[in-house]
């Protein structure tokens, strides 16, 4: 795999965007925000799977819909990229090479989820 830069990972200036929503001296909201997402986002990831597994395009292609805008909502760029082309495979009724975009979705799940633990304080 390739290496990879934050600035290709995030959007920062959404990610700084947020952060401007919270009161000055804390980072309530903003964490708040990414603990939401840090719950949500495997249900989202296992509903992709499941729906490629019994062959589902549609329901597949839902999923995806959705997890790459609340993606895209907290700047995680890359991850919702992958989201997209997930999302368009099912709106095609297309699960051919599905199964290596679903290794991508996994592996760059991983690393922005880290990475945006990194960015929030969450340890």
């Amino acid at each position: 795999m390739e290496e990879v830069n934050l600035e290709d990972l995030f959007d920062f200036s959404i990610i700084e965007s947020l952060k401007e929503l919270d009161e000055p001296g804390e980072d309530s909201f903003f964490k708040e925000l990414i603990g939401v997402y840090l719950e949500q986002s495997p249900g989202l990831i296992k509903d992709i799977n499941l729906s490629f597994k019994t062959g589902n395009a549609d329901q597949m292609g839902k999923a995806a819909h959705t997890l790459k805008g609340s993606s895209l909502n907290i700047g995680c760029r890359k991850f919702s990229d992958i989201c997209k082309d997930i999302e368009m495979k099912g709106k095609s009724n297309d699960l051919e090479n599905v199964d290596k975009l679903l290794e991508n979705l996994d592996i760059f799940y991983l690393i922005t989820i880290n990475e945006l633990k990194k960015i929030a304080g969450i340890t």
